[in-house]
């Protein structure tokens, strides 16, 4: 969804429910709305923005793609995913994470560095609360109609631990667009669905049909900004991978406008509509997977020391035919290259090396077009990071 229209104004309730009408009536399957506090930057309450959306349309999903956990009050999120969930007739599923911006953490006093423990330990309470549970003082009593909550979707880093959760915890899996890149994708997904991983979605993705289309590598990060036949085959190539759903930005190539305040046009939603075959099944139909119990938590709003390692030391690396890293390790566990790169890019986690009894950062680097993890000195090339073992073998 759209935060303004066409001339530049914030959009009003009409505005924003005649706008999922369009999307409803076009034959798209959702409205979703990314959540952020980076200083700023205006963005709209997430929530209240999806409340007109819901009462302008009938049959399809609302939700948020991602709201920060995190960043507020679990037995307040409680009460107010419960009450949407009433109010879109179970029409709402909430996208929820760790966020990856720490300005939008500074800004409410929380450790970006205690982001992904407060996560899994406020969503605990938050679905014990939406269950019927008391949860210290706390008891919301839910109505018999929105008892168990929304259904709820983990947008998450692609590590063992969080594609795990996913599983066990989650209704679904989300992965961004915007902070990752086909080969990540495609290697996490795998992972996921061996683990028993039902929903999988990919969430902004950037769009613009009208864009000139230029090559995407497995590097680049995924996007639908080119021509629509070109589109349809990026999509096919998703569908392939296994993935269910994309969650899509209008943007606008020329940069008139900025991500996210791009109106929508009924033109271009019918184009991007007739991209893929119309598909019936509607994966938030399905009934719900038991979770698996979650360790108990604090009373809310108890936060603990920090657990989270943002500064990872590396110790070793696995390294193709050709000498180039395909992953790296330590006691945070193996990491594929095009994870630690995102990671690095993202600002999720630092990496570095001991070498001659220095600290050294793991940076990343340009190769003839393909990202690359270097020391800023490393004496092997481009890719190399000195005085690790190394072994040969493929990604992870």
């Amino acid at each position: 969804m759209p935060f303004k229209d066409g001339d530049d104004q914030p959009l009003d309730a009409a505005g924003i429910a005649a706008r999922a009408a369009m999307v409803e009536q076009a034959g798209l399957d959702g409205v979703w709305i990314q959540d952020s506090m980076i200083p700023g930057v205006m963005r709209p309450e997430p929530l209240l923005w999806l409340l007109p959306a819901a009462a302008a349309t009938n049959s399809i999903e609302i939700g948020t793609s991602i709201f920060i956990v995190p960043l507020r009050h679990p037995v307040d999120l409680a009460q107010r995913f419960l009450t949407l969930r009433a109010l879109t007739n179970d029409r709402f599923t909430a996208g929820v994470g760790a966020g990856s911006s720490k300005p939008s953490h500074d800004t409410m006093g929380v450790d970006f560095h205690d982001r992904f423990r407060l996560l899994h330990e406020e969503m605990d309470t938050i679905r014990r609360l939406c269950d019927g549970e008391t949860v210290g003082a706390a008891n919301l009593d839910p109505w018999p109609s929105v008892k168990g909550g929304p259904r709820f979707v983990i947008g998450a880093w692609h590590s063992e631990a969080s594609l795990r959760r996913a599983v066990t915890e989650y209704d679904g899996w989300m992965c961004s667009a915007g902070r990752t890149n086909l080969e990540t994708m495609a290697e996490a997904i795998k992972r996921y669905r061996a683990l028993g991983g039902k929903r999988a979605m990919v969430s902004t993705c950037p769009v613009d049909l009208s864009a000139p289309t230029q090559r995407m590598g497995d590097d680049d990060p995924f996007n639908l900004m080119c021509d629509p036949a070109e589109a349809a085959r990026r999509l096919e190539r998703l569908a392939a991978l296994g993935f269910d759903d994309v969650l899509l930005v209008k943007r606008d190539h020329t940069g008139r406008t900025k991500m996210f305040e791009t109106d929508l046009d009924p033109g271009e939603i019918a184009l991007i509509r007739a991209l893929l075959p119309p598909d019936e099944t509607r994966p938030w139909h399905e009934e719900r997977a038991a979770r698996t119990p979650a360790p108990s938590t604090p009373a809310p709003g108890a936060r603990g020391g920090r657990q989270d390692v943002f500064d990872r030391r590396v110790t070793s690396v696995t390294l193709d035919g050709d000498g180039k890293v395909t992953a790296i390790g330590g006691e945070f566990g193996v990491r594929s290259r095009a994870s630690t790169i995102i990671d690095i890019q993202n600002g999720a986690h630092t990496y570095h090396l001991e070498a001659g009894g220095r600290r050294v950062d793991v940076i990343v680097t340009q190769d003839d077009g393909r990202r690359q993890l270097s020391a800023p000195d490393g004496q092997d090339g481009a890719d190399a990071l000195p005085g690790l073992p190394a072994t040969e073998g493929a990604a992870l």
